[in-house]
């Protein structure tokens, strides 16, 4: 992989090297990036610690360069791209003009992100003659309205090509679904096109956290939209703290900026993916521990893997178990249909089956390492949510609850190579692999109450007898994904209560 460098025309934007347009105000090593126009077009120089010994202070990147043609030539194609965003059209129902993208997201994708039909591609164009300009053309001709980043919209050219060289039948990919929720990335290949949403650690009272005289943070999810189609899984921008930085008012829009929550229908604006993931290159999914969350680890470009690692690590932050036992089905399909896709007219088996796990032994081991010497017998209720505090701007951060036999726990969650801090994979762990660290604990007997905390139905609150009358009851106030987390956490405790009650 060959850097790119370009001197005219150009402004620096926040270095991270996949994700040049999401500020996380976070300083590292100088990382080359350009935007021409207000667009994304990014070149990237990469620092030293990636193609050489970062201690060294010696870098290789000189020997990466691109000539000035081929500059050219790459920005030129990527202009190409822009100006079709640009240009769009809706072409959909005329009915459906005045529709709201965010209210009406999956017919959206139907009508106008996925059309129907064919693609109107001259046959002539079935040579490897085609031209760098023309291959765009057709690029744009079978792929959904989707603006991409240069790396993802190189791989969709050269399989375009390669189907042109081979006289293949170019057809459009197919919708399949589409999903708003949570994700943390992981791991050097996955933070740097999805930029991790660091928060400050707090304590149980919401006070921040330091270690040597430095803050300690935490990586939040970050609220995408999940696209799937019959040949890869887009990973979109959407709303969140991360992502509003990119939005100017009156100014044109940026890569990657989410849909603006004002759009029409008739306002034809494309979505902007952080990520394109073959379905192909899904090699393993791990169901998380109650069902809690799905790790999807995928196989990196050839780029990345020379540069950053070989595996792509997305957590699917569900916190539900519908939900979760859903999108698995999905994943699985879509696997599935695309082997027997290949398959046909070829009599060789397939060796590539994706691996379906758990961590949950390696969860158990994690939680007994946190909260020695408190024993974990058996584990009634595990959930993800979220703390918060009645009064002070603390927000909120990400906990997990567990309900045991005897206690309940309030951990601090955090996954192996999330960005929160140097937490990369050694021998004995992978990216994703979750670790905890005790906030708050109690017996069962200890629970006075655990009770709706107001009119929102995800909020909970548990009230604690302290060990010493001269103490005040404290209390653990607890966010759940949805009402019905909020209702399992509710049933969970005061069944454990009763049960905890009947055995003394």
């Amino acid at each position: 992989y060959r850097s790119q460098s370009i001197s005219k025309r150009t402004r620096s934007v926040p270095t991270n090297p996949f994700d040049q347009d999401e500020c996380t105000g976070a300083a590292t090593q100088s990382f080359l990036f350009k935007e021409f126009d207000d667009q994304a077009f990014t070149t990237v120089s990469f620092p030293g610690g990636v193609l050489s010994d970062a201690a060294s202070g010696e870098s290789s990147v000189d020997s990466y360069k691109l000539s000035n043609g081929e500059i050219a030539s790459k920005k030129k194609q990527h202009e190409i791209y822009l100006k079709a965003e640009a240009d769009s059209i809706y072409d959909g129902p005329e009915g459906y003009m005045k529709l709201s993208i965010t209210v009406n997201l999956e017919l959206y994708f139907r009508l106008f992100v996925f059309p129907a039909g064919e693609p109107q591609i001259d046959s002539n164009n079935n040579t490897i003659e085609v031209d760098n300009e023309k291959l765009a053309d057709i690029v744009i001709e079978t792929s959904p309205r989707i603006q991409l980043r240069p790396m993802d919209r190189e791989v969709s050219e050269q399989a375009t090509r390669k189907a042109l060289e081979s006289a293949e039948i170019l057809g459009l990919e197919t919708f399949k679904k589409v999903w708003q929720g949570e994700i943390i990335a992981c791991g050097k290949t996955a933070t740097r096109r999805i930029s991790p949403h660091k928060q400050l650690l707090r304590g149980f009272h919401g006070d921040p956290q330091s270690e040597g005289g430095s803050f300690r943070f935490t990586a939040e999810s970050r609220r995408v939209i999940l696209c799937t189609s019959g040949a890869a899984v887009y990973v979109i921008t959407d709303h969140d703290e991360v992502s509003k930085k990119t939005i100017r008012k009156r100014q044109k829009r940026r890569f990657a900026s989410p849909i603006s929550e004002q759009a029409l229908f008739q306002n034809a604006q494309w979505p902007h993916a952080l990520a394109r993931l073959p379905v192909e290159s899904l090699k393993r999914i791990t169901i998380g521990f109650g069902f809690q969350r799905l790790v999807l680890h995928f196989a990196s470009s050839d780029a990345e893997k020379f540069l950053l690692g070989d595996d792509m690590t997305l957590i699917m932050a569900t916190a539900n178990k519908l939900v979760t036992v859903k999108l698995l089905q999905h994943l699985q399909d879509l696997v599935k249909e695309l082997q027997e896709e290949l398959s046909v007219g070829n009599n060789e088996s397939n060796n590539n089956n994706l691996i379906i796990d758990n961590d949950d032994k390696q969860v158990l081991d994690a939680l007994t390492q946190a909260v020695t010497p408190h024993p974990v017998d058996i584990v009634v209720h595990y959930q993800v949510l979220q703390q918060h505090w009645k009064s002070g701007d603390r927000g909120t951060v990400r906990r997990a609850c567990v309900i045991t036999d005897n206690h309940v726990f309030l951990l601090d969650e955090h996954y192996i190579g999330d960005g929160s801090e140097n937490n990369f994979p050694d021998d004995s762990n992978t990216l994703g692999e979750v670790r905890y660290s005790l906030v708050d604990l109690a017996e069962l007997s200890q629970i006075v109450e655990v009770q709706p905390a107001s009119a929102d139905p995800k909020a909970i609150t548990i009230v604690i007898r302290p060990d010493s009358s001269f103490q005040r009851n404290h209390n653990w106030r607890l966010l759940c994904r949805d009402g019905d987390g909020a209702e399992r956490l509710v049933d969970a405790a005061r069944k454990a209560i009763g049960m905890a009650s009947q055995q003394n």
